[in-house]
């Protein structure tokens, strides 16, 4: 999984636990990629675009993320995952995160309850799997319609952070190029993220004139890119022209 390395924070690693369910996080964590999942990644990849190979130091005292010597974000904790018990851990839980720090969390926390995501309100609970922080960080940013999001590894675990960042939604690319560039790099790398519905939803987000049958959906005036799926709804194969 080297592109987590690129996109999202220098190098990867793998306590109580709350109520939710591990199979309800997992099914919460594939809902909300669905829904915004491309969306997110797409700004993820504009980010790495723009940090490129800076370092970077977290300030939770300032709310900040610097990058290098030329790049400062404000940043809101979203939480922690311990290196030794594999448990993520909410910020708006853990007393020791400046609360003025946990405001995102916090809304992420609100949709939870009025929309029934244990993933969103649960404490603290496991994470089944190498990588699984950034899917989570990755869903939330896209739940919130947040910039990006940054792992920041740290002795014993590492924090995600969501940071402000408008210039990852400027692109000299038009919609339809940006949105092939990302589906593309998606299939290299988050093939999870390419199911029919969130294909169709992120072309329609990027404004697109969008066609869909049973097996297909066609983008673009004309249908300029088709994107084909299976009977499962995997995707296939990808036809058509950018101008």
């Amino acid at each position: 999984m080297g592109w987590l390395r690129t996109l999202t924070g220098k190098g990867e690693t793998s306590g109580e636990t709350g109520s939710g369910t591990p199979d309800a996080i997992d099914a919460d964590i594939a809902t909300l990629l669905e829904a915004g999942g491309l969306a997110a990644f797409e700004r993820q990849l504009r980010l790495a675009e723009i940090i490129e190979d800076r370092d970077w130091q977290l300030d939770q005292d300032a709310g900040v993320l610097r990058m290098g010597d030329d790049l400062v974000f404000p940043a809101q904790v979203l939480g922690s995952i311990s290196a030794t018990s594999g448990t993520w851990l909410w910020s708006w839980a853990n007393g020791r995160v400046d609360p003025a720090r946990t405001v995102r969390a916090r809304e992420a926390q609100a949709i939870g309850e009025a929309e029934g995501h244990p993933l969103l309100t649960t404490p603290t609970f496991p994470l089944r799997g190498p990588g699984l922080g950034h899917l989570l960080g990755m869903a939330i940013s896209g739940l919130l319609d947040a910039d990006a999001y940054y792992r920041c590894p740290y002795e014993g675990g590492e924090a995600y952070v969501l940071i402000e960042a408008p210039a990852v939604r400027v692109s000299q690319d038009a919609p339809l190029t940006r949105a092939f560039f990302t589906i593309t790099r998606a299939a290299e790398s988050m093939p999870l993220l390419l199911t029919k519905p969130g294909i169709a939803g992120h072309l329609r987000g990027r404004g697109l004139p969008v066609t869909e049958t049973e097996r297909a959906i066609r983008a673009g005036d004309g249908g300029a890119v088709t994107f084909s799926f299976d009977r499962m709804g995997r995707l296939t194969k990808i036809d058509g022209r950018l101008t």
